[in-house]
């Protein structure tokens, strides 16, 4: 009996089409047709100096910078958090779909190139997962993202700086004003590191505290002066 001829495996695996509306692809290594493509939103407008919030032209600072409510000195995204940027994330972050890492790290790349603010970092770092995390979901979207942008850039990655404490809820699952109440989550490793400023790399921001929390704990364990966050969306 002859077999059934499945062609090429690796098109069962990474079809051709768009990751959200299922359409073909227009470009090989973009996980979009064409409309997705185009129908991105870029963070963009007149932006917060420190956080990136949106904020009337006349303001430099967004309300809760203005009261010191960050820890870190500057954090910018690409892309607006919506259907097709929350898509491409979930995919890559929970259905271990790591070719679209490539995506996402060129995209970060591009905003780092355009934004002096990025010149000067001495190390790249990442946001880290609890041990529970880290074996269920086999892998670390936020490091393979620094990884690959270290690899872009040239910068060096500093690994296993972070260590994340064992969560009860996901954080994913809390409205907003609990995320922003929730305790630390984060601790120093025990290694003997050190440097002047470090890039903090994760995939949203979402209330900014995640970031906020890595940065206190670069700075008051580490004695880094300028911790600067990039991530992929925003919400």
């Amino acid at each position: 009996m002859r077999g059934i001829d499945i062609g090429n495996p690796f098109k069962l695996l990474f079809p051709d089409n768009c990751i959200v509306c299922k359409k073909e692809r227009f470009i090989k290594d973009i996980p979009l047709c064409k409309d997705c493509f185009v129908g991105l939103k870029r963070v963009g407008g007149s932006l917060c100096n420190i956080c990136g919030k949106n904020i009337d032209e006349d303001e430099i600072l967004c309300d809760k910078c203005k009261d010191n409510g960050y820890d870190f000195d500057y954090v910018r995204s690409v892309y607006y958090y919506d259907k097709i940027t929350s898509t491409i994330i979930k995919n890559f972050k929970y259905y271990n779909i790591k070719s679209l890492s490539s995506f996402i790290s060129n995209s970060l790349y591009m905003k780092l190139q355009e934004d002096v603010n990025f010149q000067n970092v001495e190390f790249i770092t990442y946001i880290p997962q609890s041990f529970f995390k880290s074996y269920n979901r086999y892998y670390n979207q936020s490091f393979i993202l620094a990884k690959d942008l270290s690899e872009l850039t040239g910068i060096p990655i500093a690994e296993n700086i972070l260590k994340q404490k064992e969560r009860i809820v996901n954080q994913a699952v809390l409205p907003r004003f609990l995320r922003e109440k929730r305790g630390e989550i984060f601790y120093p490793s025990k290694k003997d590191f050190t440097c002047f400023s470090i890039l903090v790399v994760d995939d949203v921001f979402t209330t900014g505290k995640t970031m906020s929390d890595a940065a206190r704990v670069l700075k008051s364990h580490f004695k880094i002066e300028k911790v600067l966050g990039i991530t992929f969306a925003r919400s």
